[in-house]
């Protein structure tokens, strides 16, 4: 692996930990996360780029390593997994786009969002022994835009974890994330699962996780 890639690669890390987004047109990322652990306490935070980049090195790189991580590591990792937006609004009434960023729409729905997490990871239990993070991520925020809610990335990540946990799944995230097409990945797998045993989620099993969903929350 190059250390391009490596670089990536931590920053990559840190997004989907967060459930981070990119804001270009302010240079922002932004996350919604409760400093407490409770709901009642969740808050946008806002972050520059060099802070981010300060906390990567900091927390998941050292030495040499930590000096060659830049800004273009960082973008690119947003590119890579599609949280790069051109702005962001606050306005409720805006008809938001892949482009514009809602903080209302991001803010969420309460209840809704753990009915849509259990069916969607009931239905991976049954079928994936090893499936990566953000594609499960991806599961449940593509069913709340079906059912017309979304729920905030780190609320969903929050609620995956504590999920696929309770399913036998271990998350292999930082230094235990599995090699998957060449770039490490983070992942959930089953104990005696291996990293050829990560499958994507292709387009026949997402029509199964909506048909689930609508099946059982319409």
């Amino acid at each position: 692996m190059s250390t391009t890639e490596k670089m990536i690669d931590a920053c990559t890390a840190y997004i989907e930990r967060k459930g981070a987004s990119y804001i270009a047109k302010e240079g922002i990322v932004v996350f919604y996360t409760s400093l407490s652990g409770r709901k009642k306490d969740m808050q946008w935070v806002k972050l520059s780029i060099p802070e981010v980049l300060r906390i990567i090195r900091a927390v998941s790189l050292s030495g040499a390593a930590a000096r060659e991580l830049q800004e273009y590591h960082l973008i690119a990792a947003f590119q890579e997994i599609g949280e790069v937006y051109e702005f962001a609004t606050n306005n409720p009434s805006v008809k938001t786009t892949d482009e514009v960023f809602s903080y209302h729409q991001e803010s969420g729905a309460a209840g809704l969002d753990e009915q849509v997490v259990t069916l969607v990871c009931d239905y991976i239990d049954v079928n994936f022994e090893a499936v990566l993070s953000q594609e499960v991520l991806e599961a449940v925020v593509d069913c709340s835009r079906m059912m017309d809610f979304i729920v905030p990335k780190s609320r969903s990540l929050e609620l995956i974890q504590s999920k696929m946990d309770s399913l036998g799944y271990d998350y292999r995230q930082g230094s235990r994330r599995p090699l998957y097409r060449g770039t490490k990945r983070v992942a959930y797998m089953k104990p005696l699962a291996k990293p050829s045993g990560i499958r994507h989620i292709d387009i026949h099993h997402k029509l199964g996780i909506s048909n689930r969903v609508k099946a059982n929350m319409t």
